[in-house]
């Protein structure tokens, strides 16, 4: 097992980031569910106190505080991950991004293997990653993503059309983090410059064995 102090470190982080979409959900969530039905009950009646307008004001930013929390408790640990599983948390994260951004982003792959809990949020949370990095500096109107596998490995790719990675271009903190968790699951990381774009590819072992769990 490599890096087993890094893997702690990113377990640690999991789990304080579990607990605090838990918290935010639990808490936060509920009271602004109550202020906007207290606020629906009485909207009604604030015409007739000239408080139409703030009223409805002060829904509005409800609205945009409820959607922000649940946004932000997504990000920190997203429910379809735990309940559903890697493929379904990405094809999400796919939907999520590309509502917000001019990146149309292809995802193709087979019936998922079962895989450990380290390695669903390792590799969730990697994607996310180098997706961002796409489109924040990529300038890519495309990407695709491939899950493969064959017996003892799991093989993604990822590729743009964008403007690519220069020779021997230092890597920030995103790449990085990405490269200490797949590392953490014994696995390889390969950053390849295409003609047009980048192709990114991952492989790590199958074998439980050859993991953390």
């Amino acid at each position: 097992m490599k890096d087993l102090k890094v893997n702690d470190l990113f377990i640690i982080e999991e789990k304080n980031k579990k607990e605090l979409a838990e918290n935010l959900h639990d808490h936060l969530g509920q009271a602004l569910a109550m202020i906007r039905l207290t606020l629906k009950k009485i909207q009604g009646n604030a015409v007739f106190c000239g408080l139409d307008g703030e009223i409805n004001y002060a829904l509005s930013l409800t609205e945009k505080c409820i959607k922000y929390s649940r946004d932000m408790v997504t990000e920190l640990s997203p429910m379809t991950l735990h309940k559903f599983g890697l493929g379904v948390a990405i094809e999400n994260l796919i939907e999520n991004l590309q509502l917000r951004h001019s990146l149309k982003i292809n995802f193709d792959h087979d019936k998922i293997p079962d895989l450990g809990e380290n390695q669903r949020i390792y590799l969730y949370r990697s994607i996310s990653e180098l997706l961002i990095n796409i489109v924040k500096h990529s300038k890519a109107s495309m990407a695709s993503i491939r899950f493969m596998f064959n017996d003892r490995a799991l093989i993604i790719k990822i590729e743009d059309n964008g403007i690519g990675i220069k020779p021997n271009q230092n890597f920030g903190f995103g790449l990085m983090s990405v490269m200490e968790r797949i590392n953490c699951l014994n696995g390889h990381f390969l950053i390849k410059p295409q003609p047009k774009g980048t192709l990114i590819s991952i492989e790590i072992p199958l074998d439980p064995s050859e993991h953390p769990r």
